[in-house]
């Protein structure tokens, strides 16, 4: 089977080489740049779970040949670059499986594979890139890759996803109701990534420590606002019980890229949620006031 990963960061890393095996072909898609280093360097895992791996995957992009499954795990910004640049290596059988953070997405990966989209979401998984290239893993236990279709013509194939990545030893299970798939990791994702970055901390002393456990609460209210509009209801204090069960020094990939004065997923995270609410003419201050300082906080460095 010749499977792509499109975006050879943190996740797309450890995905790659826990894919890795005789029965697959991996295809790792990156930069001129990154692709040089695997090529020469290879992927290497060290992991708190998986243990230690280094492998090589297919670095002679044949045009003769097709992937099977591409799984997306490129930064939002870079999307439209990235599948134009590989473009190559679909064809009208290729399916495509996102596992983006934020929203707005679909139409770009939708010029490229029309219907053949299945939305997917990692979580579960602290993971990162040192200074070495390396993919450093510090969960304890399993990652948790959720799946889900809007087209029936899919659905052989989202049970083929899952037990491909079953067997790499990663959990996965099927979400029937995509739009609740969305909305579950989403409200979660935006809040945390919007306080620990306002805060410049890291999610334990965000959630305790006002005015951003205040934040926190007026930022998960309005989101579950934007949620029921798309007939998603949540519980408001279930997701504030989830967030505050999370490790204390847990920092999100928004929070860093920021920090570090790289380009971010801020429009995809908070952006596009914060217009999908107010193209429901809803009231979001908080979310409002949260973007306004975060884009002068950007355009600032």
């Amino acid at each position: 089977m010749n499977i792509g990963i499109l975006g050879i960061g943190a996740i797309g890393g450890l995905m790659a080489s826990r894919l890795a095996n005789a029965a697959n072909n991996i295809f790792c898609l990156g930069s001129k740049k990154s692709n040089k280093f695997i090529k020469d360097n290879g992927i290497f895992l060290r992991s708190n779970f998986y243990g230690e791996k280094r492998f090589f995957p297919i670095s002679n992009f044949n045009k003769n040949v097709s992937l099977d499954y591409l799984f997306i795990t490129v930064k939002g910004f870079m999307l439209e670059s990235a599948l134009k640049d590989y473009k190559f290596l679909y064809n009208n059988e290729t399916i495509a499986i996102s596992l983006l953070n934020g929203i707005g997405h679909d139409k770009i990966i939708k010029k490229y594979f029309k219907q053949n989209y299945i939305i997917g979401s990692i979580g579960h998984v602290e993971v990162f890139t040192n200074t070495k290239n390396e993919i450093i893993h510090k969960s304890k236990h399993k990652p948790l890759v959720e799946i889900s279709y809007n087209n029936e013509s899919l659905k052989k194939h989202t049970q083929l996803i899952k037990n491909l990545v079953n067997t790499a030893n990663i959990n996965c299970e099927i979400i029937e109701d995509q739009n609740l798939l969305i909305w579950r990791k989403l409200i979660r994702l935006c809040t945390i990534s919007t306080i620990t970055t306002i805060s410049k901390s890291n999610i334990g002393f965000a959630r305790t420590n006002e005015p951003f456990k205040s934040i926190m609460k007026n930022l998960i209210h309005e989101l579950c606002q934007i949620a029921a509009k798309e007939n998603k209801i949540f519980d408001a204090a279930q997701i504030e019980e989830t967030i505050n069960s999370l490790p204390e020094d847990l920092r999100t990939s928004m929070q860093k890229d920021i920090e570090s004065n790289k380009k971010s997923e801020m429009e995809f995270i908070l952006g596009e949620t914060l217009r999908k609410g107010n193209s429901y003419n809803l009231y979001l201050p908080m979310m409002s006031i949260c973007y306004s300082y975060l884009n002068v906080l950007v355009t600032n460095k």
